[in-house]
């Protein structure tokens, strides 16, 4: 994957996502992707508890480029991922007579998720399956409370996680 490399504009951050990637689209038809990275500092607290940075980082996805092709669509909450970054400010701008300018964001120029396949899957897989198995306690407990004795015994039953689409991990131009 070729992207513009300015060595006096980069860094690195390793760790682990904090939540699933945002995607939005900008009013040009291109995207924004947002996540959150964990950043853990190498020492504990005095608690003994590890110390991280949660880094908010942008991608941006042109609009030529269809979305489901970048590897944004397959990192999530909990993935260990390897992101090159530079970071960049806006534009200033007029806003009621005053000019305005924008604070630096940290943009990413590569992604590299660190973990095998398998393992990514298999934990939004459980993801999944938890989310459901609550949503049926949810519906379980709603019943209960209009009628007592109506409580299906599929409530309590487990179904199979949906499986997240098969998806290379190559990482194609964004």
């Amino acid at each position: 994957m070729a992207f513009n490399f300015n060595p006096d504009n980069n860094g690195t951050v390793l760790g682990r996502l904090a939540r699933d990637p945002k995607i939005f689209t900008n009013s040009d038809g291109s995207k924004s992707v947002n996540f959150v990275v964990m950043a853990d500092r190498g020492y504990k607290d005095d608690q003994g508890k590890d110390v991280a940075d949660a880094v908010p980082v942008t991608a941006f996805v042109r609009s030529q480029t269809d979305i489901n092709v970048t590897p944004f669509v397959n990192i999530h909450k909990g993935d260990l991922v390897r992101v090159n970054t530079t970071i960049r400010v806006g534009k200033p701008y007029q806003k009621n007579g005053e000019t305005i300018y924008p604070g630096p964001e940290i943009a990413v120029e590569y992604i590299k998720n660190l973990e095998p396949k398998s393992v990514t899957q298999g934990r939004l897989a459980e993801r999944l399956r938890k989310a459901e198995q609550e949503n049926q306690n949810l519906q379980g407990q709603g019943q209960q409370e209009k009628a007592p004795a109506a409580q299906p015994a599929a409530a309590a039953a487990s179904t199979a996680p949906a499986q997240a689409a098969e998806n290379s991990y190559d990482d194609p131009p964004f």
